[in-house]
């Protein structure tokens, strides 16, 4: 519906999840398209070791629900309380060096592009892409929110390591 809104030249969509994203200067054209009921859990394929959310579910959320199937993520932004999409728009790392990003993450996505409206669900494997070269789920994982709005992600999980502390 905000996409309807937002043809014009100085129309900006502004998508708010985790209220953590760096504030822009205040102006008119704006349409404040919040995302705090995009929350569900999915699924998990215990096979793939993939999980499916929805986009406005926080980090600390996920990983709680992964913790008690004895999952986690490999690579975790040191603020937990960023939104899954507000994380993979936006980049967010903090895990290390060696570990990537929550975008190196990224198996699919579903999204609601501006440019047409139309909800596509992103793979790495996309037969439907319209050319064998088509970068859309490479640029959805660190699109700072300028290709559409992230309803569900699907990430790549691991499972969880145990450590024992010896004195």
């Amino acid at each position: 519906k905000a996409n309807r809104f937002a043809r014009g030249p100085s129309t900006h969509i502004e998508i708010v999840g985790g209220e953590n994203m760096m504030k822009e200067g205040e102006g008119g054209g704006r349409i404040r398209l919040e995302i705090p009921t995009l929350t569900r859990f999915i699924h998990f394929n215990s096979e793939s070791l993939t999980v499916t959310v929805q986009s406005g579910m926080t980090l600390r959320t996920l990983t709680s629900l992964l913790a008690e199937r004895g999952y986690g993520l490999p690579s975790l932004p040191i603020l937990l309380d960023q939104t899954v999409g507000g994380c993979i728009a936006t980049g967010s790392h903090g895990s290390g060096l060696g570990l990537g990003t929550i975008s190196d993450q990224v198996v699919a996505v579903q999204i609601v592009l501006f440019e047409t409206g139309e909800c596509v669900r992103l793979t790495e494997d996309d037969k439907s892409a319209p050319q064998p070269e088509d970068d859309r789920l490479k640029c959805a994982r660190c699109s700072l929110g300028r290709l559409g709005v992230v309803v569900e992600v699907t990430l790549q999980a691991t499972k969880l390591k145990k450590f024992a502390r010896t004195e």
